[in-house]
């Protein structure tokens, strides 16, 4: 089984320094930002970003919805909103494989 796409890594790479560098993001939220691209990642069993299609996004987002939390059954908090906005940002802008100010005209 995959555990990584390379592509997908240096279009995560480039993405974590724009989050750096020009928003000013602290490492934090960085890191929020990419464990919920990886939990996107492993939804598509690490297909490229490249071949993106709305359907993996609509899926994810379902499963995110009726996830329960492992330690006590109830309805998970990873759809929340800080969740949702992470992906939502996170991934959107990888889909084209922009980097750096592709980016920040995508978000804008």
């Amino acid at each position: 089984m995959r555990i990584h796409n390379e592509d997908n890594e240096r279009i995560k790479r480039s993405y974590m320094i724009y989050l750096q560098d020009a928003k000013g993001q602290d490492e934090k939220t960085i890191d929020k930002v990419l464990a919920a691209i990886r939990r996107f990642e492993e939804s598509t069993k690490f297909k490229p970003f490249k071949a993106f299609h709305i359907d993996q996004a609509r899926a994810f987002k379902a499963a995110l919805a009726k996830a329960k939390n492992a330690r006590t059954g109830q309805a998970s908090d990873l759809f929340d909103g800080r969740c949702h906005s992470a992906v939502g940002e996170g991934i959107l802008p990888l889909v084209g494989g922009a980097t750096g100010l592709q980016i920040a005209d995508h978000l804008s």
